[in-house]
Protein backbone atom coordinates (compact mmCIF):
# COMPACT_ATOMS: atom_id res chain seq x y z
CA UNK A 1 0.00 0.00 0.00
CA UNK A 2 1.24 3.68 -0.84
CA UNK A 3 2.31 5.72 1.28
CA UNK A 4 -0.76 8.28 0.37
CA UNK A 5 -3.42 5.79 0.64
CA UNK A 6 -1.84 4.97 4.37
CA UNK A 7 -2.05 8.96 5.43
CA UNK A 8 -5.92 8.77 3.87
CA UNK A 9 -6.82 5.84 5.52
CA UNK A 10 -5.46 6.82 8.90
CA UNK A 11 -7.50 10.14 8.83
CA UNK A 12 -10.79 9.60 10.52
CA UNK A 13 -13.69 10.18 8.53
CA UNK A 14 -17.59 10.17 9.21
CA UNK A 15 -19.57 7.61 6.99
CA UNK A 16 -22.35 9.78 6.69
CA UNK A 17 -20.17 12.25 4.84
CA UNK A 18 -19.61 9.64 2.51
CA UNK A 19 -20.98 8.56 -1.19
CA UNK A 20 -21.47 5.12 -1.45
CA UNK A 21 -18.59 4.72 -4.16
CA UNK A 22 -16.14 6.06 -1.81
CA UNK A 23 -17.64 3.47 1.05
CA UNK A 24 -17.50 1.13 -1.29
CA UNK A 25 -14.08 1.63 -1.89
CA UNK A 26 -13.49 0.88 1.75
CA UNK A 27 -15.43 -2.29 1.13
CA UNK A 28 -15.60 -3.26 -2.07
CA UNK A 29 -17.97 -6.51 -1.23
CA UNK A 30 -20.95 -4.29 0.08
CA UNK A 31 -23.66 -4.84 -2.17
CA UNK A 32 -25.26 -1.70 -1.67
CA UNK A 33 -28.13 0.04 -4.59
CA UNK A 34 -27.27 2.13 -6.51
CA UNK A 35 -28.76 5.46 -4.85
CA UNK A 36 -31.18 7.61 -7.81
CA UNK A 37 -31.91 11.41 -7.56
CA UNK A 38 -34.84 11.21 -5.81
CA UNK A 39 -33.50 9.55 -3.17
CA UNK A 40 -31.19 12.51 -2.74
CA UNK A 41 -34.12 15.50 -2.26
CA UNK A 42 -34.09 15.18 1.82
CA UNK A 43 -35.95 19.01 2.07
CA UNK A 44 -38.43 19.39 3.94
CA UNK A 45 -41.22 18.76 2.43
CA UNK A 46 -40.34 14.71 3.17
CA UNK A 47 -39.67 15.75 6.37
CA UNK A 48 -43.69 17.08 6.86
CA UNK A 49 -44.60 13.98 5.07
CA UNK A 50 -43.42 11.40 8.30
CA UNK A 51 -44.87 14.12 11.22
CA UNK A 52 -47.17 12.34 13.12
CA UNK A 53 -50.51 13.93 13.93
CA UNK A 54 -51.04 14.09 18.15
CA UNK A 55 -54.70 13.45 17.48
CA UNK A 56 -53.86 10.01 15.86
CA UNK A 57 -51.49 8.98 19.24
CA UNK A 58 -55.08 10.02 21.48
CA UNK A 59 -56.37 6.67 22.32
CA UNK A 60 -59.74 8.08 22.69
CA UNK A 61 -59.85 8.59 18.29
CA UNK A 62 -59.31 4.80 17.63
CA UNK A 63 -59.80 2.73 20.99
CA UNK A 64 -62.81 0.86 21.06
CA UNK A 65 -62.34 -1.59 24.11
CA UNK A 66 -61.58 1.50 26.53
CA UNK A 67 -58.18 -0.01 27.66
CA UNK A 68 -55.64 1.55 25.09
CA UNK A 69 -52.83 3.46 26.48
CA UNK A 70 -51.06 6.91 24.94
CA UNK A 71 -48.01 5.32 22.92
CA UNK A 72 -45.24 7.37 21.19
CA UNK A 73 -45.74 6.07 17.83
CA UNK A 74 -48.34 5.44 15.43
CA UNK A 75 -47.06 1.92 14.56
CA UNK A 76 -48.17 1.39 18.14
CA UNK A 77 -51.43 3.48 18.41
CA UNK A 78 -53.94 0.80 18.07
CA UNK A 79 -56.85 -1.15 19.19
CA UNK A 80 -57.29 -4.78 19.50
CA UNK A 81 -60.78 -4.55 18.24
CA UNK A 82 -59.39 -3.23 14.65
CA UNK A 83 -57.20 -6.35 14.66
CA UNK A 84 -57.67 -9.98 13.50
CA UNK A 85 -57.22 -12.34 15.98
CA UNK A 86 -57.11 -16.19 16.09
CA UNK A 87 -58.62 -15.12 19.57
CA UNK A 88 -61.97 -13.72 19.53
CA UNK A 89 -62.85 -11.20 22.31
CA UNK A 90 -66.72 -9.71 22.52
CA UNK A 91 -66.72 -6.50 21.02
CA UNK A 92 -65.52 -3.29 23.46
CA UNK A 93 -63.70 -6.01 25.74
CA UNK A 94 -60.08 -5.75 25.38
CA UNK A 95 -58.01 -8.95 24.49
CA UNK A 96 -55.96 -7.86 27.78
CA UNK A 97 -59.41 -8.57 30.38
CA UNK A 98 -59.39 -12.19 28.49
CA UNK A 99 -58.59 -14.74 31.34
CA UNK A 100 -55.72 -16.38 29.35
CA UNK A 101 -54.03 -13.49 28.59
CA UNK A 102 -53.76 -12.93 32.48
CA UNK A 103 -52.26 -16.83 32.53
CA UNK A 104 -49.78 -16.21 29.65
CA UNK A 105 -48.07 -13.25 31.36
CA UNK A 106 -48.08 -14.44 34.41
CA UNK A 107 -44.39 -14.47 35.63
CA UNK A 108 -44.32 -18.27 35.99
CA UNK A 109 -44.76 -19.17 32.84
CA UNK A 110 -42.79 -16.59 31.09
CA UNK A 111 -40.39 -18.18 32.87
CA UNK A 112 -41.04 -21.73 31.94
CA UNK A 113 -41.08 -20.62 28.29
CA UNK A 114 -37.62 -18.90 28.25
CA UNK A 115 -36.14 -22.41 29.80
CA UNK A 116 -38.13 -23.79 26.70
CA UNK A 117 -36.95 -21.54 24.17
CA UNK A 118 -33.05 -21.60 25.41
CA UNK A 119 -33.01 -25.31 25.93
CA UNK A 120 -34.65 -25.73 22.50
CA UNK A 121 -31.09 -24.37 21.09
CA UNK A 122 -32.77 -20.47 20.64
CA UNK A 123 -31.12 -17.87 21.85
CA UNK A 124 -32.25 -14.73 20.97
CA UNK A 125 -31.92 -12.76 24.12
CA UNK A 126 -28.77 -11.42 25.14
CA UNK A 127 -28.50 -12.74 28.48
CA UNK A 128 -30.07 -16.12 30.10
CA UNK A 129 -31.29 -14.66 32.82
CA UNK A 130 -34.21 -13.58 34.18
CA UNK A 131 -34.29 -10.12 33.80
CA UNK A 132 -37.12 -7.53 33.07
CA UNK A 133 -35.93 -7.36 29.39
CA UNK A 134 -35.62 -11.11 28.93
CA UNK A 135 -39.86 -11.83 30.72
CA UNK A 136 -40.63 -8.78 28.46
CA UNK A 137 -39.14 -10.98 25.30
CA UNK A 138 -40.58 -13.63 26.75
CA UNK A 139 -44.56 -12.02 27.04
CA UNK A 140 -43.86 -10.59 23.72
CA UNK A 141 -43.45 -13.59 22.14
CA UNK A 142 -45.68 -15.83 24.11
CA UNK A 143 -48.78 -13.34 23.38
CA UNK A 144 -47.78 -13.07 19.84
CA UNK A 145 -47.86 -17.14 19.55
CA UNK A 146 -51.28 -16.64 21.35
CA UNK A 147 -52.86 -14.04 19.32
CA UNK A 148 -51.93 -15.24 15.77
CA UNK A 149 -52.21 -19.20 16.57
CA UNK A 150 -54.05 -21.14 13.66
CA UNK A 151 -56.35 -23.86 14.50
CA UNK A 152 -55.63 -27.54 12.98
CA UNK A 153 -57.59 -30.55 13.51
CA UNK A 154 -59.78 -28.81 16.01
CA UNK A 155 -56.47 -27.67 18.69
CA UNK A 156 -54.98 -24.51 18.71
CA UNK A 157 -51.80 -24.89 17.19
Amino acid sequence: MSDKAESVLSQPFKLSEMDFRQINQLDPYRDDPEQTESCENTGPEIEEEFQIDPVDLDPESYCLCKVCKAMPTSEESFCCQFRSYAISTPPGKCLTTHPDFVKITDETVLRINLKTVWQSGVIDTETQDFSSENLRYSAYRSVHIWLNAKKKGGREA
